[in-house]
């Protein structure tokens, strides 16, 4: 099973016997092709062992399920002498295919949300959680029509309008999570220190990197923190924020702040790029400027 985004893939991959990557650590394959990817699971004799870390050690013939970007992915399986398998739209009928970006659309949304709501919570910025109530409303005139969508298409199955629904009405609770969690700063409660440290510690984490000489003038893309798996949500540059700048086309400036989204495994990389006290330091920065406002 191969699930497809924009720009991410899901997929399983077996390490063939005698490579080179059997008995390595998942520390050593990042730092040895140079790019970052999650790996969500392992199946090693039947067993599985889930969320496996940096020092997790490989053994052929290993299942790995993994998640990342399609071109560090791909690299991943160019190693392996394998390649990303190509789905065409020609073996998928059309309503299908309507179905899955539909709710590919409900899945971005709604994680884009608890990012945003996530940025608010450490940021403390009213601008972004106000953001993420506006596409809360987005999500519930989305739902509206997708149910309308599904329940009319006379190809879809009773079982299938069952499951998509479901699907979609999940995304839609987890939109309402974020909008709660977004409703704490708009309405002036001021979240414990302690949220900030969490989001340091947790698999997926969310931080600040400030930009200095060497990156001005340089795209998002130029930066090059995809490879390591790390995403940009906004830059803050003076009091403004830009939330989701386009990577091909935005160029930050000395002084800029990139909040970014980036998996423990990228952490080293992070640190490399700002010292985490820095971050602790910028962060309350932030944090201070914004509640005053």
């Amino acid at each position: 099973v191969n699930i497809y985004d924009k720009d991410e893939v899901v997929t399983h991959i077996v390490l063939p016997d005698k490579h080179e990557f059997c008995g390595k650590t998942l520390e050593y394959i990042f730092d040895k092709l140079g790019v970052v990817f999650e790996v969500l699971a392992v199946r090693r004799s039947g067993r599985w062992l889930f969320n496996p870390q940096e020092d997790f050690k490989l053994s052929c013939g290993d299942v790995l399920i993994v998640r990342g970007l399609i071109e560090n992915v791909k690299v991943f399986m160019e190693s392996l002498g394998k390649r990303l398998p190509k789905i065409s739209n020609s073996e998928v009928e059309e309503s299908m295919i309507n179905l899955c970006e539909e709710l590919l659309q409900f899945r971005n949304i709604t994680q884009f949300m608890v990012d945003l709501a996530y940025t608010a919570l450490i940021t403390r910025s009213e601008d972004i959680a106000e953001k993420t109530l506006e596409l809360e409303d987005y999500v519930d005139r989305m739902l509206e029509k997708f149910e309308y969508d599904v329940i009319s298409n006379p190809d879809l199955s009773v079982n299938e309008k069952i499951c998509a629904i479901h699907i979609a009405v999940a995304s839609e609770q987890i939109a309402d999570a974020a909008a709660e969690l977004a409703e704490l700063i708009v309405r002036g409660v001021e979240p414990h220190p302690l949220i900030t440290d969490i989001f340091w510690e947790t698999d997926e984490r969310i931080s600040v990197i400030e930009m200095d000489e060497s990156d001005e003038g340089k795209t998002i893309d130029e930066l090059g923190y995809e490879k390591k798996g790390i995403k940009v949500l906004a830059v803050r540059r003076n009091d403004e924020w830009h939330i989701m700048p386009p990577y091909s086309a935005f160029k930050v400036k000395k002084g800029d702040v990139l909040i970014v989204k980036y998996p423990a495994e990228s952490e080293e990389y992070v640190e490399s790029l700002e010292s985490e006290e820095d971050r602790e330091e910028i962060v309350e920065e932030i944090q201070e400027e914004e509640w005053e406002d």
